[in-house]
């Protein structure tokens, strides 16, 4: 018998497609249950210190600003290190803060020096 007969290209074709559909049914449950944890989330209050160039998150754990942030009128991403030395970012959206703190927040990592090019 031939491997390539038409029963099984039409078998290799089946599978193929249930391959996929079970990926597809993978990711969308990795989606779900990562959509569920984010909505689950407490917020997280940063305490910032600006005169240290240190901030305090609401679970205690203490960083530092790396040189460069993200700054835009309806965005702020913050690029902190711990003092273990591991790398976080944190997203600030435009409606988490009153319009005047997410302004004063904005200017402040605008005129910081570590944001300045040489």
């Amino acid at each position: 018998m031939d491997g390539d007969s038409p029963a099984n290209a039409q078998c290799h074709v089946a599978c193929f497609a249930l391959g996929e559909l079970l990926l597809l049914l993978i990711i969308i449950s990795v989606a779900l249950i990562w959509l569920q944890e984010w909505r689950s989330a407490d917020a997280e209050v940063l305490v910032f210190h600006p005169l240290e160039n240190k901030c305090i998150a609401g679970n205690g754990l203490h960083c530092q600003l790396r040189p460069r942030q993200f700054v835009s009128r309806y965005l702020i991403v913050l690029y902190l290190r711990t003092n273990s030395g591991k790398a976080i970012s944190r997203a600030i959206p435009r409606d988490s803060l009153s319009e005047e703190q997410h302004r004063l927040l904005r200017q402040l990592l605008i005129l910081r020096p570590g944001d300045r090019d040489g």
